[in-house]
């Protein structure tokens, strides 16, 4: 971290139940697409890929897995800690964020294996866990990316419709209403979403941050559609080093 100004790090994050694959929270890096969905390199939504050299590598990231986060103490306190109303998703996120918004870095140590057992909080079909997700998703985006927050935040929440119509179809209906209570609570802390957002906003460092590991095209088109299952199927995207 020293010798890479790291303010933020996780480890290659591998299945408790299959160590020799990459857990979903994090795996060997976390990654932001356009539209704010998280994914990972050695993990794109629910494909997780065997661990591998190019896993094991050191790299920048944008954000550090919470299921085993190193920070600093002043970055720590810099940013004011996680947001206590995230509860069990996407708090790790909002605080790389934060940070890398202000000019500080994250990382990944891949030469450091963790294994994580995935879903102990929430089981991964369960419906309060869809509905942190999206939730949360919405609320981290609102409050840290730059620009004209109508235009990004009804693009994302067209997508979630979608996700939401796909629930349905496939018979989840318990996860096509989580989906939509999901956005239901963001417009009701709307105002005081966006009051924090003008806030962090005056401490960001420029308009242009060194945003590492955000992939400003949609991981959601090139995996459903085009078919891409890793980070390495994506068009122009290069994992951090």
């Amino acid at each position: 971290m020293e010798a890479r100004k790291w303010a933020v790090a996780s480890p290659l994050v591998v299945q408790d139940v299959a160590p020799t694959r990459c857990e979903h929270a994090g795996a060997a890096g976390g990654m932001l697409d356009v539209d704010g969905y998280p994914f990972c390199v050695g993990r794109v939504f629910a494909s997780c890929e065997a661990v591998g050299e190019r896993h094991t590598a050191d790299r920048e990231v944008f954000w550090a897995s919470g299921a085993c986060f190193f920070i600093r103490r002043e970055a720590w306190e810099l940013a004011g800690g996680f947001d206590g109303s995230l509860f069990a998703h996407m708090e790790e996120i909002d605080v790389c964020w934060r940070l890398k918004n202000q000019g500080l870095r994250v990382g990944c140590v891949g030469s450091v294996r963790v294994q994580h057992l995935g879903g102990g909080t929430l089981a991964v079909a369960s419906p309060k866990k869809t509905y942190l997700n999206f939730r949360n998703n919405l609320i981290v985006m609102l409050k840290n990316r730059r620009g004209f927050w109508p235009t990004f935040m009804v693009r994302r929440m067209a997508l979630d419709g979608l996700a939401a119509w796909k629930f349905l179809l496939g018979g989840e209906v318990r996860l096509f209403w989580a989906v939509g209570m999901a956005h239901a609570s963001l417009y009701r802390r709307l105002f005081a979403t966006l009051k924090v957002r003008r806030r962090l906003q005056r401490v960001a460092v420029s308009q242009e941050a060194p945003l590492v590991g955000w992939w400003p095209r949609s991981v959601v088109w090139h995996h459903f559609v085009r078919g891409a299952q890793t980070v390495w199927d994506l068009p122009n995207f290069l994992p951090g080093r």
